[in-house]
């Protein structure tokens, strides 16, 4: 007898998230579609904040096939994916509103950094790397 389901659920129940994941990638190798192997691979890319691949596995759910009847027999978990799939959705959103937004602050700090030096040099003045920091620090609390 296999013991795959109770594996998975093992180390589900252990947080072992990262076995969890490969166990449903080998258990959706032997039956592509297994709802209920997509929803604990995602379930545990959330809780490893691996958004996108929690998306790409949920998107093996929108092919029509064995998954439809699957869900016909199981209505509470198709709550529970759409759930989870709007979970991840906001998260993956944020965490990229958050690396688009320090892409931006870095860009405007690297901005200031070269207006600076150009004044600098503009007017001749020549310093040290420790005194520019020190200027850059009051500009950046100044343009703050």
């Amino acid at each position: 007898m296999s013991k795959g389901p109770t594996r998975v659920l093992n180390a589900d129940d252990e947080g072992n998230h990262g076995r969890v994941i490969e166990d449903c990638k080998r258990a959706l190798k032997l039956c592509p579609g297994h709802v209920k192997c997509i929803y604990r691979a995602a379930k545990s890319c959330l809780d490893l904040h691996r958004y996108d691949d929690g998306l790409r596995v949920l998107s093996l759910l929108k092919v029509k096939s064995f998954c439809e009847v699957q869900l016909c027999k199981e209505p509470p978990l198709e709550k529970e994916v759409i759930d989870l799939r709007i979970k991840l959705q906001k998260r993956f959103d944020a965490e990229n509103a958050k690396v688009a937004e320090e892409k931006e602050l870095a860009l405007q700090q690297k901005t200031q950094s070269t207006l600076m030096q150009d004044l600098l040099q503009q007017r001749s003045i020549t310093w040290g790397a420790n005194h520019f920091e020190e200027v850059m620090k009051v500009t950046n609390a100044i343009f703050s």
